[in-house]
């Protein structure tokens, strides 16, 4: 039967999403708190309300809202364009994981004897991935600039992993696998330029000496270390967005190289694939400027 996957979108059949990374963190009166990314500005003013209730209780509620200029709580002056692409990437994660768990259930559905251990690998690797994103992006809002490279290394070695056991048809091979040695694959059957890439990674996850300066500073009040930096985290948000890109990629790749499939549903996948990397085209463009990416937010 034919299938098309912008219907299916349209229609919410992969509209399930877990919100655990949507929420933004806040701090208003010294009392932290957290809202969806996507709240809107007539809920943040209630909280904000509510807040200033409780610091004030003897101050009628109605009034503490309507001395609040709603505007002041508006997407443009709480959510920056940073928020946007993070949200965007957690969001076509989610899609994409449900769109792999619906094909790994029709290769069962059709031809479920053919379905070998090192593809039910893959597949599980990859669709585990999607709590991997989600613990990045809580590292990346409280400015942990660090410890979110070894989880961006975690991403990047499972993606390498992938790329092995899909075409590994020997239980023992995969057994005895050595981690270590996976990198290549992603190169030989991705791209042989993101071997650079995990070299970075590492250097970050390791803490090479090169890389102490990232937090380490000696001035006349002595050493200084640097433990948390929004600011370094938002350039890291490059990673985030260059690992979504290598995640499509993989994916891709089971279903162009890997797989067998009948072009009526090689298409629906595909069409999926191109409308991700459109969406990685966008992320790259809004990393680059200040545009806010609520636009792409709010159609997700």
């Amino acid at each position: 039967m034919k299938r098309d996957f912008l219907e299916d979108l349209i229609k919410g059949k992969y509209s399930s999403r877990e919100n655990i990374a949507d929420i933004e963190p806040y701090l208003l009166e010294g009392i932290p708190y957290g809202l969806p990314i996507n709240a809107s500005a007539e809920l943040r003013r209630y909280i904000a309300a509510a807040i200033f209730k409780h610091i004030n209780p003897e101050k009628d509620f109605e009034e503490i809202v309507d001395s609040l200029d709603i505007d002041n709580y508006s997407d443009e002056k709480n959510v920056s364009h940073y928020d946007g692409i993070i949200f965007a990437i957690t969001n076509a994660v989610e899609i994409t994981t449900c769109i792999m768990k619906d094909l790994f259930q029709k290769l069962l559905n059709d031809k479920p004897e053919s379905i070998t251990h090192g593809e039910t690998l893959f597949f599980s690797s990859l669709t585990r991935l999607k709590q991997s994103f989600n613990s990045t992006v809580t590292l990346l809002r409280y400015g942990y600039f660090v410890e979110v490279i070894t989880v961006f290394r975690l991403i990047y070695e499972q993606l390498c992993w992938a790329c092995f056991v899909i075409d590994e048809n020997s239980d023992k091979n995969i057994i005895n696998n050595k981690t270590t040695s996976n990198t290549k694959y992603l190169k030989e059957k991705i791209n042989k330029e993101y071997g650079k890439f995990y070299d970075d990674l590492s250097k970050g996850a390791h803490l090479a000496p090169k890389t102490i300066a990232k937090y380490l500073s000696l001035g006349d009040e002595g050493l200084k270390i640097l433990e948390r930096s929004g600011k370094k985290c938002k350039e890291e948000i490059s990673y985030l967005i260059l690992l979504f890109r290598i995640y499509i990629e993989v994916f891709q790749y089971s279903i162009n190289e890997h797989f067998e499939l009948e072009d009526v549903d090689k298409k629906y996948y595909n069409d999926f694939i191109y409308s991700q990397l459109i969406l990685h085209s966008k992320l790259c463009e809004n990393f680059n400027s200040d545009k806010i990416c609520m636009p792409i937010v709010k159609k997700l």
